[in-house]
């Protein structure tokens, strides 16, 4: 029997696939970055900024604040989409949106969902470039019912007992898109009607702790109420829900959140095709990397990257050498902090299946960065505010599976630590039969189970090294 099938009958829901078929209506989140940065602005041998010599030694130091919002980490995205390093790629108009999003914890999938993924290129046991089922999952919202899932506690944190996957192993779900209704590039004319849509997951990465206390909800706590609602299904006679599950609530999660237009990310590092089994980690979109260092004419080494300390040789004596270019728009950073999703159930469509969760998300966080060329530390908010809108036939419905040519290159489509195999098979000590999914292949977020933070790239493992 179907994992699917276990949920939906565990959960007294009938299953009406395909409902959806002719939706008016989806879900879309818009995100909005506040953040205050700190950092550096002088350091001198006076009370003038950046003077004398770093041998005197210096004795004035100072620092700066500036403000850092969704329009400043666009701008960084299209540095790097543009292909030739122009930060108003974008227009002012351009928005960050996540699309077939979920934040709950209460959200799951079933097991052909969560198998739907790349099979290994260059195993002999398949063909090259296919995928599981990649084009049986057009919609993976709740509200359309198929196989995405609301899961209440099931007395379990990975045995499938006694009512399907556990709660708390998914969140948050979706694709980062940036959405621009005035694009003024290549041939196309775009409206609020017809936006021009990029998927930029690539440049993001999220990381949710786990916890496996008394309550089994895992990585997440909550104070909600649900309720079964009989026979209030609104389609055809032959399609309506005979029960359905209603609710609203208050969920809470711990949530690292990364951003990275450089060469650290693997997905913009083209020297990750160099590890064959790999090659797909890499976009064909190149990463910012500092120039070279010159001063007075002579080649002083690369420019700081964040990650290379005393790079530049020889040493310089001067503060204000003019080594240290500003590059506004090279920007890497990691946030921790509480993400708290407040949602009501509710019907995206009218004869949905399925009611969907839908709501605000509110993340409070710390962090700290790299941006143009500075150390950086960060706090303040990021909102995910959800909204039902109409269907414009762009920044949704889009395939959760990755998209290669007969040379097996990448050309676009889902990015996701799932899909990187560093991770794993994806599956709690890779029993996938009967055990939760934990880091599911078409996963957005990875799941961490073990007591410490993951926020850097995976690095690829190569069979030849």
């Amino acid at each position: 029997m179907k994992m699917r099938k276990k949920l939906i009958t565990a959960l007294v829901l009938g299953a009406c696939v395909g409902t959806q078929a002719f939706a008016q209506n989806t879900k879309q989140d818009t995100i909005t970055f506040a953040l205050t940065v700190q950092g550096q602005s002088s350091v001198s041998t006076s009370t003038v900024a950046n003077q004398g010599n770093w041998d005197a030694p210096p004795t004035h130091y100072k620092t700066k604040t500036t403000k850092l919002t969704q329009t400043d980490i666009i701008r960084s995205i299209g540095y790097i989409m543009s292909g030739d390093w122009n930060p108003s790629y974008y227009s002012t108009k351009a928005s960050l949106v996540l699309v077939q999003g979920e934040l709950s914890g209460f959200f799951t999938v079933d097991e052909d969902l969560a198998l739907d993924r790349y099979v290994w290129p260059f195993h002999d046991d398949y063909l090259d470039g296919e995928f599981y089922s990649y084009d049986s999952y057009p919609d993976t919202s709740i509200s359309a019912g198929g196989d995405t899932f609301v899961v209440l506690a099931t007395g379990r944190h990975f045995e499938n007992y006694p009512n399907g996957y556990p709660p708390g192993h998914l969140e948050p779900w979706g694709q980062f898109f940036v959405k621009d209704p005035a694009f003024n590039h290549g041939d196309g004319t775009y409206t609020a009607t017809d936006p021009y849509c990029d998927n930029v997951t690539f440049f993001f990465n999220l990381t949710v702790q786990e916890c496996y206390d008394c309550y089994y909800l895992n990585s997440f706590i909550s104070d909600s109420t649900f309720a079964y609602k009989i026979g209030n299904g609104n389609g055809n006679p032959c399609c309506t829900t005979p029960g359905n599950l209603t609710g609203k609530g208050v969920d809470k999660y711990y949530l690292t959140l990364s951003f990275d237009n450089t060469v650290n990310n693997h997905y913009l590092n083209d020297e990750y095709t160099e590890c064959q089994d790999y090659n797909w980690f890499y976009t064909g979109n190149e990463g910012w990397y500092p120039d070279e260092a010159i001063y007075n004419g002579a080649d002083y080494g690369v420019t700081p990257d964040g990650l290379t300390p005393d790079s530049i040789h020889p040493y310089i004596p001067p503060i204000l050498s003019a080594v240290g270019r500003s590059y506004p728009y090279e920007m890497r950073f990691t946030l921790n902090g509480i993400f708290t999703y407040t949602w009501t159930l509710t019907a995206v469509n009218k004869g949905d299946a399925f009611l969907d969760f839908v709501g605000t998300g509110k993340y409070d966080a710390n962090g700290y960065g790299f941006i143009a060329l500075d150390c950086s530390l960060i706090t303040g908010t990021a909102t995910f505010t959800e909204k039902v809108v109409k269907d414009i036939g762009c920044c949704d419905d889009i395939p959760w599976y990755d998209e290669y040519n007969d040379e097996d290159a990448y050309v676009g489509g889902w990015y996701g630590p799932g899909n990187r195999e560093a991770f794993g098979n994806g599956y709690y000590e890779g029993n996938y039969t009967d055990e939760s999914p934990l880091n599911p292949n078409t996963a957005l977020t990875y799941h961490n189970i073990d007591d410490d933070f993951i926020w850097s790239w995976p690095k690829p493992y190569c069979n030849n090294n």
